[in-house]
């Protein structure tokens, strides 16, 4: 039994994905006999310690509530988190805030100076893992396969001069039809499907209301592939599963909305050595970004050629029921709770290994 703080909500476009991914986790926390105390980050990023209460009524909750009229939480450098003046005890914390101030590195970074053990990859890790042209890079220059892309900041958007040679560039560079992606964001959050130059200036600019810049990449004809992935220096990867989308993509509404015609394979219905292509592929990306604790590794199959290439990394992929990470945890017969202490006592591990001392 550990003492276990999960966090959640946030100031991201995936603040409700988040309470509804760490009410499942908080569920299973529970019937592992761990003592769990909440955190709700609100949409405006104030921390506030949710009372016992919540955790009483988990079985009827769709998502965790956030109540702001609670003790405020606060951290204290190399001692740990507070709320108001009494420590809060904590084994390990579990982070689940998707996108922005949670999955770029930003709560684990917080979490790093308050010495605490935290669920996943390093601060530095889930930043760089976020932000998808570092991400592509590392993994091109290691020789793994990704699509054409083109990178541009907002700065060089400014006037209608640079406009006019951003579209030009990515008209001859990418071609169409091709997709525009904030950087740094997840869920599908800001991506836009363009057929003609004159569609460009609108996709750009939802994908700058998202990140300050943005990523160019053909739109090929694909299955959109995922494998998960648990461990720090010995891995384990699950055999993949698949996104079967009906509409033009793998949207925010389509992932998240009860209207969605989307399903879920879990595993996919993939030949067994195009599944060891995966899952190699995964554990090498996974590796050479430095990740810990685990992710998902998201890849396209392009049904004209069969090639494969990697797409994203999440370091907090969704953890709701129907989400694919635990579905493929499943397929191996892992449980969700397994699968959740699995991963604690990964985070516990790596910090009592990277604790360094301190000398005088």
């Amino acid at each position: 039994m550990k003492d276990i703080l999960v966090i959640y909500g946030g100031d991201s476009p995936e603040h409700e994905i988040s309470c509804v991914s760490a009410q499942c986790i908080v569920k299973n926390l529970l019937e592992g006999k761990n003592n769990v105390q909440l955190v709700g980050v609100t949409r405006s990023g104030e921390w506030f310690l949710q009372q016992d209460e919540v955790l009483k009524d988990i079985e009827r909750l769709d998502a965790l509530p956030i109540e702001e009229d609670k003790p405020q939480v606060s951290i204290h450098p190399h001692v740990g988190l507070f709320a108001g003046n009494k420590k809060l005890e904590c084994d390990c914390v579990f982070p689940m805030m998707h996108g922005k101030n949670g999955e770029d590195g930003s709560i684990h970074t917080v979490m790093h100076i308050a010495n605490l053990p935290c669920v996943g990859a390093s601060h530095v890790a889930n930043a760089v893992s976020m932000h998808k042209v570092f991400a592509k890079r590392i993994w091109r220059d290691a020789g793994l396969p990704v699509l054409p892309f083109r990178w541009v900041r907002n700065v060089d958007f400014e006037n209608t001069i640079t406009r006019s040679n951003v579209f030009d560039m990515l008209a001859r560079e990418i071609g169409f039809p091709l997709f525009i992606k904030p950087t740094e964001s997840g869920s599908s959050c800001g991506i836009s499907k363009v057929s003609k130059i004159e569609e460009l200036e609108v996709a750009i600019l939802e994908a700058f209301e998202y990140s300050e810049s943005f990523l160019a990449e053909p739109a090929r004809p694909v299955r959109e592939v995922e494998v998960s992935i648990v461990g720090n220096a010995e891995l384990t990867s699950f055999p993949p599963g698949e996104i079967v989308v009906r509409n033009e993509f793998y949207s925010y509404d389509e992932k998240y909305s009860n209207a969605s015609t989307t399903q879920i394979q879990a595993p996919a219905d993939i030949p067994v050595e195009l599944q060891n292509n995966f899952r190699n592929l995964a554990e090498r990306a996974y590796a050479l970004l430095d990740c810990r604790g685990y992710a998902r590794v998201d890849f396209f199959l392009d049904t004209q050629t069969n090639k494969i290439y990697l797409n994203e990394l999440n370091t907090i992929p969704g953890f709701t029921h129907i989400s694919m990470f635990p579905k493929l945890a499943e397929v191996q017969g892992i449980s969700y709770k397994e699968l959740i202490d699995k991963i604690v006592m990964l985070a516990i591990d790596r910090h009592h290994a990277d604790t360094i001392p301190s000398y005088k």
